[in-house]
């Protein structure tokens, strides 16, 4: 009879202090390996005695447990299914649904994400999205302000072109271009990994798909097989590159079902060869033929779509989708939705170079910025202590673009003016997408996003982009500012208004 690889996987938990004890875990092709928070929560002699664990070896927080070729990716992947049941069904601390101003802010933000769960699948494809981009910011931002960066050194040739320019800024803007381009140009590989993670395939497996996306090879064969014409323009069927992000992540998430068929199938002494071989071979072929190839055409109709919106030639429709984008964005912030937009990002970023959606949406926080001020003389007034002090610890976040602490800990607790700031920020929204304003990247918003803010109208303008979206904040701010002042009565922030619902 055949291990129990789950009963193994469980074991060896309940001997290292359970789920909450595990900081993370990765596999070898014999050794599963467990990162523990307290080493003094694991029972080593007992752990030993698991069925399965041939050896122990512990290195101060690190648990090597070897358990052989075949059955340590087996136990893996039953011990990282148990981490995530035990994640998904932990329950927080027992809290009424009201949202109230005496909280801190991340005590609200909990009970706003426990209502979430109730979305079902839409909230877990969110957080999916979620685990798989966050980890990329800071790369996404440094990317950013690196291509920024050579964006303005371009312009100090004649005419704003980099090849009437003198050899030392010629010099700068290859040194800006080549860090910014040296992780956008490989931005599917980091996704693939991520996503490859996060469904429960191999993580290397998913960078190997996400760089079977870029490789110029995929186009020759496109063109050996009539895919794409001889100048392999954007028009073919099937590119390198085609699907980009969307298209890596719909493979990985295949991957993980090829991935787990295959190890329980598959007899151990084989397992660590053909697996992989097998799986990349299946998952590869699929994802060349026919994901890449779907995922193309969604891209470019997304790209499409938002370039109609955004980049379209009468500025009132622009003005329209940025006042809605704006004044729209705080509500999809607490849904958690917000992570979706983040596939669109990418998308526009690899067909076009720049961002035109995020400015606009960058306004939000402003317009609660705004809000927020006006809250405050209100509530000075009306001597609501309380207020005054969670608008003052949120406040400068708030300007550097970190809008949670003032949407949890004031406007969404207080109810009204999580709208009235949303209105604002409309104005600012529809002011900077008028002027077609882009960025190089996206992440922080608030006055820290300034420096991204290098195109307008579709091209290089980085002094013009980054005085439109400064203008833009303030518009928000102000709009935030006159919409709550005028709106909200002062008794809504009395005292006694500090258990008003949400």
């Amino acid at each position: 009879m055949g291990k129990d690889y789950r009963k193994i996987a469980t074991n060896i938990l309940s001997n290292i202090g359970g789920a909450i004890n595990v900081d993370n875990s990765m596999n070898c092709m014999t050794r599963l390996r467990i990162s523990v928070k307290n080493p003094k929560q694991v029972n080593e002699e007992e752990l030993k005695k698991v069925e399965g664990v041939m050896q122990l070896i512990v290195d101060k927080k690190i648990m090597q447990i070897v358990l052989g070729p075949g059955v340590a990716q087996k136990v893996a992947t039953e011990f990282n299914s148990l981490l995530k049941n035990n994640a998904t069904s932990a329950t927080a601390p027992e809290s009424k649904d009201k949202l109230n101003i005496n909280d801190d802010w991340k005590e609200n933000k909990s009970k706003i994400k426990e209502k979430q769960k109730r979305f079902g699948w839409l909230n877990r494809g969110m957080r999916h999205l979620a685990n798989i981009f966050t980890p990329l910011i800071p790369a996404i931002i440094a990317a950013g302000l690196f291509a920024a960066l050579a964006s303005i050194v371009s312009q100090f040739g004649a005419n704003g072109t980099i090849s009437t320019a003198s050899n030392p800024v010629k010099a700068f803007y290859y040194i800006f271009t080549i860090f910014s381009k040296g992780f956008t140009t490989y931005l599917t590989l980091a996704c693939g990994y991520n996503a490859a993670k996060e469904f429960g395939a191999t993580p290397m497996l998913g960078l190997m798909l996400g760089g079977i996306c870029i490789v110029p090879e995929v186009t020759e064969l496109a063109k050996l097989i009539g895919l794409a014409d001889s100048e392999g323009s954007l028009s073919s069927v099937l590119l390198a590159g085609k699907g980009g992000v969307i298209g890596v992540i719909i493979a990985c998430l295949l991957l993980s079902f090829v991935e787990k068929f295959l190890h329980k199938r598959m007899p151990n002494a084989v397992d660590t060869v053909l697996t992989p071989f097998i799986s990349i071979l299946l998952v590869g072929a699929v994802y060349v033929f026919g994901i890449m190839i779907v995922t193309g055409y969604i891209a470019d109709g997304i790209a499409w779509l938002i370039q109609q919106m955004t980049m379209n030639e009468h500025v009132i429709v622009r003005i329209i989708v940025g006042f809605i984008a704006a004044a729209l964005f705080l509500p999809l912030v607490m849904m958690g939705m917000h992570h979706g937009l983040v596939a669109i990002y990418s998308v526009e970023f690899q067909k076009l170079g720049f961002v035109t959606l995020y400015p606009a949406l960058a306004m939000a926080g402003a317009g609660q910025v705004g809000a927020a001020v006006a809250l405050y003389l209100k509530a000075r007034r009306m001597k609501n202590n309380q207020l005054q002090k969670n608008i003052v610890g949120s406040i400068v976040p708030g300007i550097c673009g970190v809008g949670e602490p003032l949407i949890y800990s004031v406007t969404l607790p207080l109810g009204l003016p999580f709208l009235t700031a949303g209105l604002g920020a409309g104005f600012g929204g529809a002011f900077v997408m008028a002027f077609r304003v882009a960025s190089t990247t996206w992440g922080p918003s608030g006055v820290i996003a300034i420096p991204l803010m290098t195109y307008v109208n579709g091209e290089p303008n980085a002094l013009l982009g980054f005085g439109l979206y400064t203008a833009g904040l303030l518009i928000s701010a102000i709009g935030g500012f006159l919409f709550t002042w005028f709106f909200i009565k002062e008794k809504k922030v009395a005292p006694k208004a500090e258990n008003a619902q949400a």
